[in-house]
């Protein structure tokens, strides 16, 4: 195995690869990358057995082969190197591979690749095309409410299905909700997904996918290219390949938490409320406390954090009244949560409607898109 490749563009693909790599494995070879050499190119694959990522990168083969390498040394060595083509050559024993430029080179330990843990995709019956740019934003908008609940493992993930709005139209949706809020996204139903009925994707892949999805709508490639069974998902975008297990479970019936309907609706600035909210936490020993918003009659929203140590800070916002009666209740909610809702929700004013009473649970809708495609529900926190 023999070959020349672009400094810049290995980095790059070692980049990607050892963000997946599990470099505290007690496994030496589950530690390494794997490369193969072949066809002009040069195939990076980094894995931690449940998530994979393969990345193509353009090369000079002079010998096709195949080796693993310490994911951690190589990267570090190559991020070291001056620009240029770096060579990489494995020895005749197959022992060590030789990595370097000119005078500056380096001799790593390898292990055999047959050894090295592939993970198999198998048939994969929904095959469909997103924008990357609009993966990255489903996935954004729904991965606060992801459940850290290592009990309720079918909760750790985002679920990725087909569904009917209340118009009849088909969609597919992203959810995820950790039972104290849930955050929506939905777009138009893309040809391919009509029968997926539902698959849950692990945080961790979730948080890759985005990454690679917006690296890779910067560098051109904005498409993103989904193909899922009910065991396995697989996203290509540009030369990346990224494969994940799935969780197995049957994820919550989520539509029964989402109030169908609504007593009175208040309309307020998104920038401007979460600035209040954030400057009364300053009181709060932990920002999880829960803080009063009292939703007046007379189109104001008085907004009020106390501590019995530090006092007490209240602020006024602007709202106005949406459909529905005129709002009058004071509702209790988790302050990090309510920052976290407005964020995800990603408009410039927000819809929050109110339920009859303090104890049910409220919704969140951005104004500025008349077909919901986000919506956060939030439980309420005595206060």
């Amino acid at each position: 195995m023999k070959l020349t490749v672009d400094r810049g563009e290995l980095h790059a693909a070692l980049t990607q690869t050892i963000r997946i790599v599990e470099h505290k494995s007690t496994i030496q070879i589950a530690r390494h990358v794997r490369l193969d050499a072949g066809l002009e190119q040069l195939l990076v694959t980094g894995t931690d057995c449940a998530l994979e990522a393969r990345i193509k990168v353009a090369a000079d083969i002079d010998e096709p082969g195949s080796t693993t390498v310490n994911a951690a040394l190589l990267s570090a060595f190559v991020t070291k190197l001056p620009a240029g083509r770096v060579t990489l050559e494995r020895s005749a024993d197959g022992s060590t591979i030789r990595v370097g430029i000119g005078r500056v080179a380096a001799k790593f330990p390898v292990l055999p690749a047959e050894d090295f843990p592939i993970l198999e995709a198998g048939e994969r019956p929904h095959v469909f095309a997103l924008a990357g740019p609009q993966l990255a934003e489903a996935l954004g908008a729904v991965r606060m409410a992801i459940s850290t609940d290592e009990t309720r493992i079918y909760m750790n993930g985002a679920y990725l299905h087909a569904a009917v709005d209340e118009d009849g139209r088909r969609r597919i949706c992203v959810v995820a909700t950790d039972g104290h809020r849930l955050s929506r996204w939905r777009a138009p139903l893309p040809d391919g997904a009509e029968a997926l009925e539902g698959i849950i994707i692990p945080t961790k892949t979730v948080d890759e996918i985005r990454k690679i999805a917006t690296e890779g709508a910067k560098a051109g490639h904005d498409q993103v290219v989904v193909s899922a069974s009910d065991r396995i998902i697989r996203f290509e975008v540009g030369p990346t390949i990224l494969t994940s297990l799935l969780i197995d479970g049957s994820y919550p019936d989520y539509a029964r938490i989402i109030p169908a309907g609504r007593t009175s609706t208040a309309i307020v600035d998104a920038k401007e409320i979460a600035a209040a909210v954030d400057r009364v936490s300053v009181v709060l020993a932990e920002r999880s406390n829960g803080i009063a918003f009292t939703f007046a009659p007379d189109a104001a929203l008085s907004i009020t954090a106390r501590n019995v140590d530090n006092g007490t800070i209240t602020e006024e916002v602007a709202m106005s009244q949406g459909p529905g009666e005129p709002p009058d209740l004071t509702i209790g909610f988790n302050g990090r949560y309510f920052s976290g809702a407005i964020e995800a929700l990603g408009a410039e004013t927000v819809e929050i409607r109110l339920p009859a009473d303090p104890g049910s649970p409220t919704v969140f809708v951005p104004t500025t898109q008349g077909d919901r495609d986000r919506l956060v529900v939030m439980m309420p926190l005595r206060v």
